[in-house]
């Protein structure tokens, strides 16, 4: 049974990274578009961002990593970003970006892609659906279990966990569910403040919450992801929050750390406006705040975590001054200078001068287990029928 298409029955299904349900050819409101190929005919529309269907495919042209030409085959560079089987359909949210001077090679899940020069456009990706909705075929009593998305840290010690939560739910036959499945957040860049471009790069990005709620966006069990931390050598209180089995989001440490979310809220930016901090993590209902650094000063701002009901996507990191460098967010918020807040039932908030806080859950199942900092990679969600 290819991932992509999935019913809930006897068997016992793993739905990683991220799902969410489409209906009616629109993705919590933003139009899919078919196939183009590639995305030289969207040049130039930089920062705007496209939900494309594709069916995979290994052929075609494929330049960068992570960052491709956009005359790269957008079905190929999606196996590159994030492993899919050949020939699966999944829609891909592409970002259109300025070209660059130079575009590298990198082997990711066993695909080689090509360096490049100089070149006039360029796309990423920011997540990926499944176009289909999981419904329930036979009513029963079904276990959830929930588990949001870390980040591991590039540092010892300041890897986080995210929280996972399992319970039993009573579910009806036709009855739809919609399940997002947190991402990874981006590490951060060791820095000992000996680099001319350090104050900006420093923050990983927060982790994703894992969600799965009734087709009204009525919650059923939510799992808070882990916040990124402040990897600058010389800081204490560094590390970012784990995932929280409470359902508001932690805040962020530091002088000038956002406050976590509460009942669906996002988590607050960092309010320092001295440089740009970490972003806050996206909660049920509310997205996380922005940064609030001078953009004349320190570059465009980086973005809070979008909320579920918003689309579930994670916040767009800054260009850090003249780095390029700040890292977007799993569904959670984007690093800056400090790490991004975990995303969740409540967001976790920004780091402002040190670490982030992780995203609250929420669980209203029978026999209920939750634990905090439990999960470490990807979240992702389990369904069994009991």
């Amino acid at each position: 049974m290819k991932q992509h298409i999935f019913r809930l029955s006897s068997k016992r299904f793993i739905f990683q990274v991220i799902i969410l349900v489409f209906l009616s050819g629109q993705l919590q409101g933003q139009t899919v578009i078919s196939d183009p190929g590639g995305m030289t005919g969207y040049r130039g529309n930089n920062g705007s961002s496209y939900d494309v269907l594709i069916t995979t495919t290994a052929s075609g042209g494929l330049w960068g990593c992570t960052t491709y030409t956009d005359d790269s085959r957008v079905s190929y560079a999606a196996i590159h970003q994030y492993g899919f089987s050949i020939g699966s359909q999944y829609i891909v949210r592409v970002v259109i970006s300025a070209g660059l001077s130079s575009y590298s090679s990198c082997t990711q899940y066993g695909i080689t892609s090509v360096s490049f020069g100089s070149w006039s456009g360029s796309y990423y990706f920011s997540t990926y659906y499944s176009p289909t909705n999981p419904t329930v075929t036979s009513s029963s009593a079904y276990n959830i279990t929930s588990s949001g998305a870390s980040i591991d840290g590039n540092v010892t010690g300041l890897g986080n966990g995210s929280s996972i939560s399992r319970g039993d739910f009573s579910l009806t036959a036709g009855q739809v569910l919609k399940i997002v499945v947190g991402q990874r957040g981006l590490d951060g860049t060791v820095d000992d403040y000996t680099g001319s471009a350090y104050p900006q790069t420093a923050g990983g990005s927060g982790g994703g919450g894992s969600f799965v709620t009734t087709s009204s966006n009525g919650p059923l069990i939510i799992a808070g992801g882990g916040g990124g931390a402040t990897t600058r050598l010389s800081t204490a209180g560094q590390v970012g929050g784990h995932g929280l089995t409470t359902t508001s989001g932690g805040s962020g440490t530091g002088d000038s750390g956002g406050p976590g979310g509460s009942g669906g809220s996002g988590g607050t930016g960092s309010c320092n406006t001295g440089y740009q901090g970490g972003s806050g993590g996206g909660g049920l209902t509310g997205s996380g705040g922005d940064t609030q650094g001078s953009t004349s000063s320190y570059g465009p701002i980086s973005t809070g975590g979008v909320s579920f009901t918003g689309g579930a996507a994670g916040g767009t990191g800054g260009t850090g001054a003249s780095v390029g460098d700040c890292r977007d967010g799993g569904f959670g918020g984007a690093g800056g200078y400090d790490g991004g807040g975990g995303g969740g039932y409540s967001g976790g908030g920004g780091g402002g001068d040190a670490g982030s806080g992780g995203g609250g859950s929420y669980n209203d199942g029978g026999n209920q287990l939750n634990t905090a900092g439990s999960n470490s990679g990807h979240g992702q969600v389990t369904i069994t029928k009991l």
